[in-house]
């Protein structure tokens, strides 16, 4: 069987976690876009492409109890360092020492011996943006979702507007289901 996920998120990494033992062949093509929480502040501070949610794909493909899925699961708890997530500190590390968020992903799929493929979407830093049907026009997932008052969405588009998709080095797997 071949299957792929899109998408990013919570969402996604419940579907990962029940395909983990699926046998065939599972590809992840996870989203950069989200501009909240931990993810945010790196986004924000270091100008990567969102990590959170290539993390959670990441963590739900792999073992509970092995090391490198407690390193990307755990937060602290503590002090100034309340929420920082580790994941996303390690793979903010190896994408600058790799050149990219699809590298850094790839050294930890190495690493780990993941049969399975998480491809971020892009190693560009992008924001998803709102045209909403009062006149409104934001950016940022988060400022979309909270939104008041609730304008309908008109139009979605991506900021800057050309980005380049990551290059995939193998083809993904056909029939793709959703």
């Amino acid at each position: 069987m071949r299957i792929v996920t899109l998408g990013g998120g919570t969402g996604q990494a419940t579907v990962l976690r029940a395909l983990r033992h699926v046998p065939g062949e599972v590809t992840a093509v996870v989203g950069v876009t989200d501009d909240g929480g931990h993810s945010g502040q790196l986004r924000r501070v270091l100008g990567l492409p969102q990590v959170g949610d290539t993390r959670q794909c990441l963590e739900a493909l792999l073992d509970e109890a092995s090391l490198w899925g407690q390193l990307l699961r755990f937060r602290f708890s503590e002090g100034e360092l309340r929420g920082v997530s580790v994941g996303n500190l390690i793979l903010a590390a190896l994408s600058r020492l790799r050149g990219g968020l699809g590298a850094a992903v790839e050294a930890v799929c190495r690493e780990v011996a993941l049969p399975q493929r998480v491809l971020p979407v892009s190693d560009a830093s992008t924001r998803v943006g709102a045209e909403l049907a009062d006149g409104r026009r934001l950016v940022g997932e988060w400022q979309i979702i909270q939104r008041q008052p609730r304008s309908p969405i008109t139009r979605v588009f991506l900021q800057p507007r050309r980005r380049r998709a990551r290059p995939c080095s193998k083809p993904l797997p056909l029939p793709i289901f959703w």
